[in-house]
């Protein structure tokens, strides 16, 4: 799930290029000190899986362990003809060895960061060996992109840059989110949905399961379903039940994913976010394939796609503001065009929009 965005990519790519995409991954449970996987197909899959180190120190198995997804990675480029172009996803190890690439076979390589750690509230980009690093990195890359101009913007404040910067969205499988043929409820019941991996301190769960208690009390034709898994389930799960929402108007889900996820937002009238710190979460995106309007705080590069033809802005953790305008959108849905947005965001986000940028790019700094 948490690299679903990244296959969107890889998968847009191989429309117009042959793909191979290298996963090197520990594991807690091994048999042999590594093990090999390759799938051929319409992308190329090599997976390198290794032993994870457990010395019991820290710092010895940080060592150890990084020194093998190097290994792994350089067993695996011996598995396939020199490339064209690296393309890394998500920084700074993986950056670190397409730089080795570079110097040592002359081979380009470009950048697409999608992580929210350099975000204003996010306490993850730390440490000055990471710091140089990234820069470092970032700076000799023939291309850096973002999902957003946000993520951008806030890279640049860490004096992270690359003369040659673009923006290229997430990813939409518009074979799985497309709008329904929507006809009116017959008791009139409204359906909000909330889609996450359900970590509370980035995605502000608990303060929006509150205010979902103060619309529930006030209304009787909304239900809730919240989609998703993570390490503050349990707790969230427990937040509802207190407050009387569970199995009453809230329901949740667990994980779904694909054709059921799809599913699932399609028979939804909004989707909701009440995040403290975000990038861009590409469930929005998937969301306004389906036609389904949106409403979420003003955090990351989200209002650069959320505007007032398809949802609400509020300020981040202002609950009176996000309960007052949950309710305006509520008694206006007609106000919505579900067929406008979804054109508009399948425009944007199909894989064929997003190849023809990655082809720009990767025409632009491969070698051949």
């Amino acid at each position: 799930m948490y690299g679903l965005f990244v296959k969107r990519h890889a998968e847009a790519a191989a429309i117009k290029h042959q793909i191979s995409v290298f996963y090197v991954h520990a594991c807690d449970q091994l048999e042999t000190k590594h093990q090999i996987e390759i799938k051929k197909g319409f992308i190329n899959e090599y997976y390198y899986y290794f032993r994870k180190s457990k010395t019991g120190v820290e710092f010895i198995d940080a060592i150890l362990n990084n020194w093998k997804l190097i290994k792994g990675n350089f067993v695996l480029r011996r598995k396939i003809s020199k490339p064209d172009l690296i393309h890394v996803h998500i920084l700074t190890r993986l950056g670190v060895i397409a730089y080795f690439f570079n110097k040592w076979s002359n081979i380009p390589y470009v950048i697409t960061e999608h992580w929210s750690r350099y975000l204003e509230g996010n306490r993850g980009y730390t440490g000055f060996v990471r710091k140089y690093l990234t820069r470092l990195v970032t700076s000799n890359a023939s291309a850096l992109t973002t999902v957003t101009m946000n993520l951008k913007e806030a890279m640049e404040k860490h004096k992270i840059k690359n003369d040659h910067h673009h923006i290229i969205y997430n990813v939409v499988d518009t074979k799985v989110f497309f709008p329904a043929s929507k006809m009116p409820k017959p008791d009139g019941i409204k359906k909000l949905v909330h889609v996450s991996c359900f970590d509370d301190e980035p995605k502000n769960i608990s303060g929006l399961i509150q205010c979902l208690k103060e619309i529930c009390d006030e209304r009787d034709d909304v239900t809730v379903e919240m989609i998703g898994t993570g390490r503050d389930f349990d707790k969230l799960v427990d937040q509802a039940k207190g407050l009387g929402l569970y199995g009453t108007k809230m329901t949740f889900t667990g994980l779904l994913e694909g054709r059921e996820l799809g599913d699932h937002i399609r028979s939804a009238d909004i989707l909701m976010l009440f995040s403290n710190y975000e990038n861009m979460p590409v469930v929005i995106n998937e969301a306004f394939c389906c036609g389904i309007p949106v409403i979420a705080t003003d955090v990351g590069g989200i209002s650069e796609i959320v505007n007032r033809s398809n949802g609400k802005l509020v300020p981040k953790g202002n609950k009176i503001e996000f309960v007052d305008q949950l309710n305006y959108m509520l008694d206006h849905l007609e106000r919505y065009d579900q067929k406008e947005i979804s054109k508009k965001a399948s425009d944007m986000f199909t894989a064929v929009a997003i190849s023809e940028k990655l082809d720009e790019i990767y025409s632009q700094n491969s070698y051949t």
